[in-house]
C-alpha cells in the first residue's frame, strides 16, 4: 500500500496517496510548460507580424522619400534593410529601446547610419530577429540597404561573446564597420543576462 498523506477537514478525512500528489505535480508542470510555450508563440507571432508591417512601411518610405511609421502610434520608422548570413531579410528600425526591439532590429542612436563612415551598430533579440546569428561565422556575407536604396555588402571578420559592460564594441570607429549585437546564450530560460553575442563585419 502506498504511503498516504492525511488531510483533516470539517467534513472528515481526505486520503491522498503519493501517486495522486505526483499526478497533481505533473499537471502543474505541464500547465506551466504550456503557458511558457504559449508566451513563446505569442512573442514569435508578434515579431513576425511587426516585420510585415515594418516592411510595408519601408516600401512606402523608399517610394516616397518620406519617413513612414509602421503603425499609427509608432515613435520610430524604418531606416535600413538587413540581409543576414543565412539569407533572412529584416527591416531595421531607428532608435534602440525595449519597445522597438520587440518589433525588429534597431539601429543605435548616435552611431553611423548605413552607408556612413563609422560603426553601424544594430541590436536585435536572440529569440526572434537575430536568432540566426548563432550560426554566423567569419567570412559570411551580410548586406545592408540604406533608406536611399544603396546596398553595402559586408564580410564578417569577428564573432565573439563579451560582457555587456564592454561598451567599446558599440563605440564609433574612424573606419566603416557593421556591428550586430544580441543577448547570449541563445537557448536559456533567463533573460537580460550579462553576456552579448557580437558579430563584426567590414565592407567587402
Amino acid at each position: 500500500m502506498p504511503h498516504e498523506i492525511v488531510v483533516q477537514n470539517e467534513k472528515g478525512k481526505t486520503m491522498l496517496t503519493l501517486s495522486n500528489v505526483r499526478t497533481a505535480l505533473m499537471v502543474v508542470v505541464l500547465s506551466v510548460g504550456l503557458l511558457m510555450m504559449g508566451r513563446g508563440g505569442y512573442i514569435q507571432a508578434k515579431a513576425w507580424l511587426a516585420q510585415v508591417l515594418i516592411a510595408q512601411a519601408w516600401q512606402q518610405q523608399t517610394a516616397t522619400g518620406i519617413p513612414t511609421k509602421p503603425w499609427s502610434w509608432a515613435d520610430t520608422s524604418p531606416i535600413a534593410q538587413l540581409i543576414l548570413p543565412n539569407g533572412e531579410q529584416q527591416t531595421v528600425l531607428a532608435g534602440v529601446s525595449g519597445r522597438n526591439l520587440a518589433f525588429g532590429p534597431t539601429l543605435q542612436l548616435f552611431t553611423a547610419k548605413p552607408d556612413e563612415q563609422g560603426n553601424v551598430v544594430i541590436y536585435g533579440h536572440n529569440d526572434t530577429h537575430f536568432k540566426s546569428l548563432e550560426t554566423a561565422k567569419i567570412g559570411d556575407g551580410i548586406e545592408v540597404q540604406d533608406e536611399y536604396g544603396k546596398i553595402v555588402r559586408y564580410i564578417v571578420t569577428s564573432v565573439r561573446v563579451v560582457n555587456q559592460q564592454e561598451t567599446k564594441v558599440a563605440a564609433q570607429t574612424p573606419w566603416s564597420q557593421l556591428t550586430l549585437i544580441t543577448c547570449y546564450p541563445f537557448i536559456t530560460v533567463s533573460v537580460n543576462g550579462p553576456l552579448r553575442w557580437v558579430v563584426t563585419a567590414i565592407p567587402a
